[in-house]
């Protein structure tokens, strides 16, 4: 068996003892069945929050600060943070990343406007106020070498979004609606 094939093997069947990688929260790496979010969050509430999908080959996340300048743009962009404090997610991501000891991963990074209930808070004022973050790493997509050996056919179809929806181009939390 070649070694991609071995590779796409581990990760399709991963091994029934492996550990659960864990997720950082914000500012703690934890458990994910461990991990706590206020009900009174706005991400939980009302879905206003953001998110980056990326991959982390070699340790290193693809295209980390352009996924962060995106995640800026919508967030000042939707009235959700007026100044997003990018160091702090991206030393967020890199925590992930070190914690775990990924080489190659799937990271999804969620930001959401944190506590924000208009009825009063239902939970402890301990709770710092500002943005909640979260990042959870997964494996990686694995993809069948002929892809990239032999091609794939696409199709390309006419854009569906509504230009004059403030929301499309934007990658935010509330698809249902």
């Amino acid at each position: 068996m070649g070694d991609y094939t071995k590779l796409v093997a581990a990760f399709n069947h991963p091994h029934k003892d492996a550990p659960a990688m864990d997720i950082y929260l914000n500012g703690q790496m934890t458990d994910p069945a461990r991990a706590l979010i206020s009900v009174d969050d706005a991400g939980f509430q009302h879905a206003v929050g953001l998110f980056e999908t990326m991959n982390v080959h070699h340790g290193r996340p693809f295209r980390l600060r352009a996924h962060l300048d995106r995640l800026a743009h919508s967030a000042t962009t939707l009235g959700m943070l007026r100044h997003p404090d990018l160091d702090a997610l991206e030393r967020a991501v890199e925590q992930t990343i070190a914690h775990n000891q990924l080489d190659r991963a799937r990271l999804r990074l969620t930001v959401t406007a944190g506590r924000v209930s208009l009825l009063g808070s239902q939970t402890p004022t301990d709770t710092p106020a500002g943005p909640s973050v979260l990042v959870v790493p997964s494996e990686p997509t694995v993809y069948d070498p002929a892809y990239f050996e032999q091609g794939v056919t696409v199709m390309v179809g006419p854009p569906a979004a509504n230009p004059f929806d403030p929301m499309a181009g934007h990658k935010t939390l509330a698809y249902w609606a």
